[in-house]
């Protein structure tokens, strides 16, 4: 939505532009809308959605980790494998900054979560490169990620979110929430 694409997208003197988009910004012409009830009604996504708050991150994290342990419990004979997608901060100068680095290491030190089992996604590093998240054998439980998710990328085996990003806009947010939503296959 920047001018520059705008420019761009009126100089291709187009007759039409359609834009699928889960969340219209207020000038977009809605021609089709499609409530969550009828895709769920469809199998097509997760619902309900359960939010919970933390004041801090570790707790937030625990919380998260135990909700995906209960949730593989319950999955085993639908034989899915539910991960859990942690969005961690860009990194700063800040020392109290939630980084990448410090999320693995809690998961390691704190929960003593296998190696294996944890992944980053990030602009600098992705350890999913080649993995296939669907084959059986897969072993990821845990991805950890910084602006992936706001990206387009998905992961439809996310069954938890857990986010210590200050997350600025309702969009923004929505975007982070859908990423999570689609059910697998």
């Amino acid at each position: 939505k920047t001018q520059l694409s705008i420019d761009f997208l009126k100089d291709l003197n187009s007759s039409f532009i359609i834009e699928y988009t889960a969340t219209p910004r207020p000038e977009s012409n809605i021609l089709i809308e499609v409530h969550s009830s009828e895709l769920k009604e469809e199998e097509m996504v997760k619902l309900p959605l359960v939010l919970e708050s933390h004041t801090q991150w570790q707790s937030a994290i625990l919380q998260g980790v135990l909700r995906r342990e209960e949730l593989e419990k319950i999955a085993k004979k639908d034989k899915i494998r539910p991960i859990a997608l942690l969005q961690a901060e860009s990194d700063r100068a800040d020392k109290d900054c939630i980084t990448v680095e410090k999320i693995k290491e809690f998961l390691i030190k704190e929960r003593k979560i296998s190696e294996e089992e944890i992944a980053i996604k990030t602009s600098k590093s992705n350890e999913l490169e080649g993995v296939d998240l669907f084959a059986k054998g897969c072993k990821i439980r845990y991805i950890i990620t910084v602006n992936a998710l706001a990206e387009g990328w998905d992961c439809s085996f996310a069954y938890v979110l857990i986010s210590v990003a200050n997350i600025g806009s309702k969009i923004a947010v929505e975007q982070i929430i859908g990423r999570i939503m689609r059910m697998p296959f």
